[in-house]
């Protein structure tokens, strides 16, 4: 039998692109030059191409590609939400902790105060003021805030920073940072932060003493005029009689209060500054101009849920309440009236139908007109009092 032609004959598949020699059968062609491609034309009638399938296919794949970035997206979006909710919680937690422990370290240190509602009017009421120092001004502007060593003062411009005994520090000016002119029209300081809020009317600066003043991004809305802070919160009060509530720790918005919640029986009058007291936290004085153009106070109750209790309207025959500040004893402000004279104010009762209010005025041998007065010092027993004709800081003891 020839096997030769049984023999299937070799294709020459694998060829040795160097030597020509199939690596099967070792035959060896005469030309290694690759044949030319074949054309377009022979393509098309050996693969026919359909057009449309391919385009819908394509637009497919496209559509699901889409759908699995926003699916993607919506999932990273969900865990950075949880993240930060976390966060944020833990944040809150250890500030009220922190709270906490100070606010008993105080209570500790002011037990009498804090304990004694009698022991305190009988401090106030046998008050002798003792004057320690003074500082010339040069401006009538009465905008001021303290901390335990220092006093922050606007004088219509620029801020002066003083110590304890009056002796300027530094002077801050902030025009040359702001993008438009804007008016100054309040200060505080928290104790928290050990931050100076320095309040413009459409945004607010924080100045921590030894470094640079800080503009806070996060608040950018226009028209405010006074500010004020509990252990854990900012309260923001606009011209339209709207306090705005944010957190101090991140400046998060946190909830907003309508003059209609805040002025229910008294719609017409208007917010002009608040307060909230150093040593009960829940207690917020405002100061509101009446329809008879008088100035009276406005007592609330904040328990951190989302309300305001309405407590109680004073009305002070013959006085117009100019600035308002809490000192270091439960119940008891320093009230300066546009009459250009100051008194101590305990509000002393807790039940809100049996309040007993007392005034204390200021006994000090000196011919002067205060325009404003605020605690001073870690037991705050010392008072700032801004005056005019001579227009001066003072400081006292008491």
């Amino acid at each position: 039998m020839n096997t030769s032609l049984s023999r299937k004959q070799c294709s020459h598949r694998f060829i040795n692109q160097s030597s020509g020699k199939c690596l099967h059968c070792g035959y060896t062609e005469i030309s290694i030059e690759s044949p030319p491609p074949p054309s377009p034309s022979i393509i098309q009638q050996e693969y026919p191409l359909n057009t449309t399938d391919d385009n819908s296919l394509e637009i497919e794949h496209y559509e699901r590609l889409v759908l699995m970035v926003d699916e993607w997206k919506k999932t990273m979006t969900n865990r950075i939400e949880t993240i930060y909710k976390s966060k944020i919680e833990r944040l809150r937690d250890e500030f009220e902790r922190k709270q906490a422990v100070r606010r008993r370290f105080i209570a500790e240190q002011n037990k009498i105060e804090t304990n004694d509602i009698e022991h305190e009017q009988i401090q106030l009421k046998n008050i002798n003021f003792q004057f320690v120092n003074h500082s010339a001004i040069d401006t009538e502007y009465t905008l001021m805030a303290a901390s335990c060593e220092t006093i922050l003062v606007h004088d219509g411009r620029v801020f002066k920073l003083f110590d304890k005994n009056l002796n300027p520090l530094i002077a801050l000016d902030l025009t040359t940072s702001m993008r438009e002119r804007s008016k100054v029209v309040d200060l505080c300081y928290v104790t928290y932060l050990s931050t100076y809020l320095i309040l413009y009317e459409q945004g607010l600066w924080q100045f921590q003493p030894g470094s640079n003043a800080n503009l806070v991004t996060q608040i950018k809305r226009r028209g405010y005029i006074s500010l004020t802070a509990n252990t854990k919160d900012l309260f923001m009060l606009d011209t339209d009689g709207t306090i705005e509530q944010r957190s101090l720790v991140s400046w998060t918005f946190l909830r907003r209060y309508t003059k209609q919640h805040l002025l229910t029986d008294y719609i017409n009058d208007h917010l002009l500054s608040i307060r909230f007291h150093t040593i009960d936290y829940t207690t917020l004085i405002a100061i509101v101009r009446a329809t008879n153009n008088r100035r009276c106070l406005m007592i609330y109750k904040h328990f951190g849920s989302n309300t305001f209790k309405f407590l109680d309207r004073i009305l002070f025959s013959n006085i117009n309440i100019y600035t308002i500040s809490p000192i270091h004893m439960s119940h008891a402000w320093i009230l300066t009236t546009c009459e250009k004279q100051s008194f101590f104010f305990l509000d002393d009762k807790r039940e809100y139908n049996q309040r007993d209010q007392q005034q204390i005025w200021f006994d000090i041998d000196f011919n002067y007109r205060i325009k404003h007065a605020i605690p001073f010092g870690s037991n705050q027993r010392s008072i700032i009092v801004r005056t005019i004709k001579p227009s001066q800081i003072r400081l006292y003891n008491f």
